[in-house]
């Protein structure tokens, strides 16, 4: 069958053979506007918008869609007065809660998209629409202070640190934990605590008075180093290791518990939150000593910036885009916000000449990290000295 239909299809002429493509492409446009309209009709979804016979739907692009969760992608979710696009990733499960939080999180350049807006139009009309304009008309930005916690060990002293990367203070905070040897399973008791009130960037504390509860002293172990006058053999150094410290002789420890604090969102208003971590940490104390050892495709890319402390303002982005009678377009608009913010807009649509086409209302939960900021300050100042 496939055979015979590749030497009819060959035997076509040229002009044959782009009348049956564009028959093919109209009647994809048309079952697209029809499933669009069905939406409108029937499900009144909030990410479509129609004006006579245009057709407006607006979602989140995202190039990681099949991927693994560890990278931080924008998603989109219907509510009744319009869209909500906000990050969505395992780390961002974990900072709701729904997870662990430790180690570092996602890098801010590598593992993290910025805000697009998916924008889909269908012209069911008898006449070309030229789209020349699309408007962000912003109700509000404001930033977001929600705290953006990490926590990760040290290579030394049994130190643990809490880091924010979020816009705003971390009050009342205390952490609940316990410390067990890497490979010992863990339990739901968490004896120990640590009181630390409020920072802003980070706070680190120590587990040392947790290993010495369970009779473990790792200031022997430095001392007994800084009295050896010649640095012992490995074999020499793990034996004694082994010894003095016991169930931590890998020189590692599991730190596990739970983080509470206080966070203000937003809207102003000061929440409470538990979050909890896991991080590995060392237990060895030797400062300065040598040691052993397929979807419809994208016709254009647009940017915006969005502020994040204003309210009424407008986003104008020039666009050239074409729809002819019975076809479909598709574009992006990225947005770009330095920090986190939250934003409520509408996009308008210009198109021939005069006429409009407005979304829905869209808010937007944009996460820029001060990593991230930073990072992103960094790629600009080398960019500009090399160009």
């Amino acid at each position: 069958m496939a055979k015979t239909m590749s030497r009819l299809w060959r035997r076509l002429s040229a002009t044959e053979r782009a009348a049956i493509l564009g028959g093919i492409f109209a009647v994809a446009a048309a079952v697209v506007g029809a499933l669009l309209y069905t939406l409108i009709q029937e499900n009144d979804s909030p990410r479509i918008a129609a004006k006579d016979d245009i057709i407006l739907h607006v979602s989140a692009f995202t190039l990681h869609r099949e991927l693994k969760r560890e990278r931080i992608r924008y998603v989109v979710v219907d509510r009744a007065q319009g869209v909500l696009i906000g990050p969505d990733g395992a780390y961002i499960d974990a900072m709701r809660g729904k997870g662990e939080i430790g180690g570092a999180p996602p890098d801010p350049l590598t593992h993290r998209e910025e805000p697009t807006i998916d924008v889909k139009v269908v012209n069911n009309g008898p006449v070309t629409v030229f789209i020349t304009e699309a408007i962000l008309r912003v109700e509000r930005s404001r930033i977001d202070p929600w705290p953006f916690l990490s926590v990760t060990g040290f290579e030394y002293d049994g130190l643990v640190r809490i880091h924010n990367d979020g816009w705003g203070e971390v009050r009342d905070c205390s952490v609940s934990y316990n410390v067990i040897p890497p490979s010992e399973p863990r339990g739901e008791a968490r004896p120990f605590r640590e009181v630390i009130g409020t920072f802003e960037q980070g706070h680190t504390f120590s587990v040392m008075g947790a290993l010495k509860s369970q009779g473990i002293d790792p200031l022997v172990m430095k001392r007994f180093t800084v009295d050896w006058m010649v640095t012992p053999s490995l074999e020499e150094f793990r034996q004694v290791e082994k010894e003095l410290l016991g169930p931590y002789s890998s020189g590692w420890a599991t730190v596990y518990g739970s983080i509470d604090f206080k966070g203000q969102t937003a809207l102003g208003e000061w929440k409470n939150e538990s979050l909890r971590f896991a991080t590995d940490t060392s237990v060895r104390m030797y400062v300065g000593l040598r040691l052993p050892g397929a979807p419809a495709l994208v016709s254009q890319d647009y940017g915006a910036i969005l502020q994040v402390d204003a309210n009424d303002y407008e986003v104008r982005v020039p666009l050239s885009q074409a729809v002819r009678p019975g076809e479909f377009d598709r574009f992006l608009v990225r947005l770009r916000v330095e920090k986190s913010s939250h934003h409520r807009f509408r996009i308008a649509l210009i198109y021939n000449n005069d006429r409009e086409i407005v979304s829905r209302p869209i808010d937007l939960e944009a996460l820029v990290t001060r990593a991230h900021y930073m990072a992103l300050r960094e790629e600009r100042r080398e960019s500009h000295l090399k160009y």
